[in-house]
């Protein structure tokens, strides 16, 4: 049964990481993290002006990474699964 949906799996595979680099995934994860960090510092709320530029940057990114992080963690799933 696993055989017969390997083809299948690989290929969805290779659309997956292409997808990735197309949309520099890894990059924009990379940024999320940064904008989580920077949101957590003591006095981010100071500026109120940059404040609000972080977060919908935030925003914006989390929109874009999302679901493109749900279809990896599906697949992985269905994968090992």
């Amino acid at each position: 049964h696993y055989d017969a949906h390997q083809p299948i799996i690989t290929d969805l595979e290779a659309r997956i990481l292409t997808i990735r680099d197309c949309f520099n995934y890894e990059h924009k994860v990379k940024q999320l993290k940064e904008l989580e960090e920077r949101q957590a510092q003591p006095g981010f709320w100071d500026n109120q002006g940059e404040a609000r530029k972080v977060l919908a940057q935030f925003k914006s990114l989390k929109a874009q990474v999302d679901p493109l992080r749900d279809v990896i963690s599906r697949f992985e799933d269905a994968r090992l699964g």
